[in-house]
């Protein structure tokens, strides 16, 4: 199916780049005997090159018809699916082999690293399921802090946790497809509980050092819970209208800080994240914070995670 080596990279951001991408905005999709193509009201028609219809990325060939399948593009893999043509992101699965396209990697393939998820994938893309991803550099979440003329943090940082699975729902490559895919299993992801669980773990991590614990803010839970909602459309720190996070904040604060992160299983392992990052740790632990939101958003089973902290004025 693919030939050579394969090559990708990781970015910090969920940019897609690609060479003169089309938005289209008005036209339709026509069809021969040959495929499928997007015709605009003027006649023309977009080739080699990705076009952008009703927010799904297609790309069109060299002689304008709509491409389904493997696609290398700039040195990257894509996958275009068979039947509508429009860019896979997140898990696939194909003859029995695992691939994940990264959606904070444009939709690229990883290759020879790991998933943010923690799932080691090999030189070709295919999932390794006995594989250790205890150290990875790879997976990524960020944090902002702003109010107090900071710089801005965004972080990788170095994750260690048990890849094992523990029940018997898996499938014979390891990897516990359920807790992707059965909704009954999404449903039962106690959010509320894991949010209250996030600030006790931030208020231990605290009194280990002899830092005054946060308090849980009731605006500052409802900006963390909007915060996650958000991180589906985009995960960043900028909001999808393209304004800055502390826009969610409510008045009455003059410090501001954010920590997200998406994937993780549970409290203990985001925070697991979060403290082996300096960025991250450095919110958690911050001095002049004296309050929290923390929100957690089951987005079909996969988790979004975000820690709103905050210093009421006057204080």
């Amino acid at each position: 199916m693919r030939k050579g080596v394969l090559f990708a990279s990781a970015l910090l951001a969920g940019t897609v780049v690609m060479t003169m991408p089309a938005f289209a905005s008005v036209g339709s999709w026509q069809r021969n005997g040959i495929g499928w193509w997007f015709e605009y009201s003027d006649g023309s028609y977009v080739q080699s090159s990705w076009i952008d219809i009703n927010n799904n990325w297609y790309y069109m060939g060299s002689s304008g018809y709509m491409q389904t399948g493997w696609l290398n593009y700039g040195g990257s893999w894509y996958y275009l699916d068979t039947t509508s043509g429009n860019m896979r992101m997140g898990w696939i699965g194909l003859n029995n082999v695992w691939y994940y396209l990264n959606p904070f990697n444009g939709g690229r393939m990883d290759v020879d690293t790991y998933t943010p998820d923690g799932y080691y994938v090999d030189s070709t893309g295919a999932y390794q399921p006995n594989s250790d991803y205890s150290g990875s550099t790879y997976k990524t979440t960020n944090n902002h802090n702003r109010g107090d003329n900071s710089d801005t943090y965004i972080y990788t940082y170095n994750y260690s946790g048990d890849s094992s699975t523990s029940n018997n729902t898996t499938n014979n490559s390891g990897l516990d497809w359920s807790k992707w895919y059965s909704e009954e299993e999404s449903k039962q992801i106690p959010t509320a509980e894991y949010e209250d669980k996030i600030i006790e773990l931030v208020n231990t991590e605290r009194a280990k050092r002899g830092i005054p614990a946060l308090k849980k803010d009731d605006r500052l839970m409802n900006t963390a819970h909007l915060r996650a909602n958000e991180l589906v459309q985009l995960f960043s720190h900028d909001r999808p209208d393209g304004s800055d996070f502390f826009s969610a904040f409510p008045s009455g604060y003059n410090r501001w800080g954010e920590n997200i992160a998406e994937g993780q299983k549970d409290p203990k392992k985001v925070m697991d994240s979060w403290m082996h990052s300096e960025g991250h740790k450095k919110n958690i632990l911050n001095k002049d914070f004296d309050s929290i939101g923390a929100g957690c958003y089951n987005n079909n089973g996969t988790l979004e995670w975000v820690q709103n902290f905050g210093r009421k004025s006057g204080y």
